[in-house]
């Protein structure tokens, strides 16, 4: 499966048409040329901003809890976790990567602002490190001062984040909750979600600006790249979410 993911996404998947296209080409000239355009200039399009942003913001369909607007009701806060960052000594070791550490910031913000208890979600990394809730919770309490109410580290992915969360909450007796995440993330968050009894209210972080249209937005670079494989990995997500029972 994890292979399969990374071969549905640019870069792997452009490679893979071009690949194909200079494998057939002895045979199939017409046939192999076609597929080494189409790898070439779908691995340009992946990698220029002014392609990969617009992809990326066509994800962004929840609006942000403005901090000069009243918040909609909820009883608790939910941050879903991200990955982990291995090379982090200067922290006394493994901790949350940067898309977690952006989810965490904004949640402390949110906690700030309702009095709302927190719960972190995130199983074990890769190469079974401690759960990634954990290493979230950690960051709230030593670095935030806020103290984590519930920890949800049996999940592998979002759509276990929420089963999960909905499970621990309503042990609680919590029915509602703030969910926070990036805001290319949230839709994929909220068909996870829709499948359980919880009622959330979307608290979208991190939303990817309009891109300028200069020169340099036509020129390929990794971080547009890393954008446009993000899309892809969350519009696949959701078809799959739609046949996921």
């Amino acid at each position: 499966m994890e292979l399969l993911k990374v071969l549905l996404v640019p870069p792997a998947l452009c490679l893979l048409a071009t690949a194909l296209g200079f494998a057939v080409l002895r045979w199939r000239k017409k046939l192999g040329r076609v597929l080494i355009a189409t790898g070439l200039l779908t691995l340009w399009a992946a990698s220029a901003p002014i392609v990969a942003a617009p992809f990326l913001r066509s994800l962004q369909s929840d609006a942000p809890l403005r901090p000069d607007a009243p918040l909609p009701e909820a009883d608790a806060i939910v941050v879903l976790g991200a990955g982990v960052s291995r090379e982090a000594d200067e922290f006394g070791g493994i901790t949350v990567d940067r898309i977690g550490l952006e989810r965490v910031r904004y949640a402390a913000v949110l906690q700030r602002r309702t009095g709302k208890p927190v719960m972190v979600c995130g199983g074990e990394g890769a190469l079974g490190e401690a759960p990634v809730a954990e290493l979230m919770a950690r960051v709230f309490e030593a670095e935030y001062g806020i103290d984590v109410r519930w920890r949800e580290t049996d999940s592998a992915d979002t759509a276990e984040n929420a089963r999960h969360a909905a499970e621990l909450l309503a042990q609680s007796g919590v029915a509602s909750a703030y969910v926070v995440t990036h805001a290319w993330h949230m839709p994929r968050a909220r068909q996870a979600f829709a499948k359980t009894k919880l009622a959330i209210v979307a608290a979208p972080t991190a939303f990817r600006a309009p891109q300028r249209v200069t020169p340099e937005s036509f020129l390929p670079n990794a971080k547009a790249l890393h954008e446009t494989s993000w899309a892809c990995h969350e519009w696949i997500g959701r078809l799959w979410y739609l046949f996921r029972s």
